[in-house]
């Protein structure tokens, strides 16, 4: 199902709230309905925390989707999810490459991918459960779509053999069953680091830019887990890059 009209306008004048109506913690941060789910994601997340050697780091909200797996002749929504950026350094380095391109241009656009996949600016996927599935079978189903793609971007033994590691390391996450409503942050730092929270617990960094890669490309890269989520991630992504006059 894809977004009526009203709704896209709907969710596109939510993402562009101003960055003013991000306030302090003690503050209800708004936040965005996915129609389908009516998964309510927030329009912006504190990804990182404040440390002594780093500011915090927010990612701004920037399109979101359903994962649907269709058993039995049925469709089953699995999670919504919710794509997020570091808006400025996103936009700076989509911008040139997306030019004046149509939402179905740029999902076939080879250039606007790369931009969007480079490791140049972090962005992170939310996921939240809409039903409960086993530790076994989330992991099973990411090593079904990761591997190939981390396979791919080896160019020898020694990255192969690295990539393993990492992916192994990710499989690690699931721990428990995802229990619906569950919520699960993977965030992609420039400079290839993996950081990941599930079910609540943070997780140690995995500095692998194959598998950072591999992830997001699931989502939003040229053979997309969910054609929908892809069109309205990259329908959003558009309005950012050439916000509506009014």
């Amino acid at each position: 199902m894809r977004f009526k009209t009203t709704l896209i306008f709907a969710l596109l004048a939510s993402l562009a709230l101003p960055i003013g109506a991000i306030t302090a913690q003690d503050k209800k941060v708004p936040t965005v309905e996915e129609p389908e789910t009516e998964v309510e994601f927030p329009i912006s997340l504190i990804v990182l925390p404040k440390t002594e050697k780093r500011a915090e780091v927010k990612h701004d909200l920037s399109g979101m989707g359903v994962r649907v797996k269709t058993k039995f002749f049925m469709d089953f929504k699995v999670y919504a999810l919710g794509f997020y950026m570091d808006e400025e350094k996103g936009l700076a380095a989509l911008k040139k490459p997306a030019g004046d391109l149509s939402v179905s241009k740029l999902e076939k656009s080879k250039e606007f991918r790369k931009a969007l996949l480079g490791d140049d600016f972090g962005k992170t996927m939310r996921l939240v459960m809409v039903r409960d599935v086993d530790a076994d079978d989330m992991a099973e189903a990411f090593d079904d779509v990761l591997w190939p793609r981390m396979k791919e971007r080896s160019e020898d033994e020694k990255q192969l053999s690295a990539a393993k590691i990492a992916l192994q390391k990710f499989k690690d996450f699931f721990e428990k069953e995802a229990e619906e409503d569950q919520v699960l942050d993977f965030t992609w730092i420039p400079g290839g680091e993996m950081y990941a929270v599930v079910d609540g617990k943070r997780h140690p960094v995995v500095k692998s830019e194959a598998l950072c890669w591999a992830l997001f490309d699931v989502f939003v890269g040229e053979d997309p887990i969910s054609e929908d989520a892809k069109e309205n991630i990259f329908t959003a992504l558009r309005e950012k890059l050439h916000p509506t006059k009014r």
